[in-house]
This record gives C-alpha cells, structure tokens and sequence, in this order.
C-alpha cells in the first residue's frame, strides 16, 4: 500500500471519529437538558453544571479532532484531543449520573492532554 492511503486512511478516521463525535455531543446535550432529571432523581445543580460542561467541552473537542488533520502532526494532535476529550467529558458525564466526585480527579488528566 501507498503512503498515500495510509495517510489519507488515518485522515478519515480523525475526520470520521470528530464528526460521529459531535452528533453524539449533540444528542447528550439535549439528552441532559431534557431527560436527564428524569432518570437521575437525585440529580443536583452541581451535577447537572458537570454535564452541561461535559457536554459543551465535548462539542467543542470534536470540531477541534475534525480540524486536527490539518495539523503538522495529525495524528499526535488527533490522538491527544480525543483521548483528552474522552477522559475529561467522559469523567464529567460519569460523576453528574452516578454523584462519585472520584471521577472529578480523571478530569484533569483529560484536560492536560
């Protein structure tokens, strides 16, 4: 295979993976202002703050992951976005559902990268 394919093949996935990305950003945003009190009950403010923040950070990393295959380095840059994307938001979504504010020390980490 060509050098080529292989660098338009790791493009596709970065542009692939912040486009499926943002949709589900979307959908979790809508699902948090709308739904989430309904299947969490003892959903507070600071909680439903931590999905709102998730869920917009969120957003934002996926256009940021889409943009990355311009970069010098695309895949270090695609890589470290997603990856930050996933420990930051995700830590976020995890606490304001379940209320473990231990998921709020992986946040950091994510936000790091």
């Amino acid at each position: 295979s060509s050098p080529i394919f292989a660098y338009i093949t790791k493009m596709a996935f970065f542009w692939t993976a912040g486009a499926v990305s943002g949709a589900t950003s979307v959908a979790l945003g809508a699902f948090g202002a709308h739904a989430l009190p309904h299947y969490v009950p003892d959903l507070d403010e600071r909680r439903s703050k931590n999905w709102t923040t998730a869920a917009n950070y969120h957003a934002v990393h996926s256009l940021a992951t889409m943009a990355a295959v311009y970069s010098r380095h695309p895949v270090l840059s695609g890589s470290l976005l997603f990856s930050g994307m996933l420990l930051f938001s995700g830590s976020l979504y995890y606490n304001a559902v379940t209320g473990d504010k231990r998921a709020g020390r992986v946040a950091p980490l994510g936000g790091v990268m």
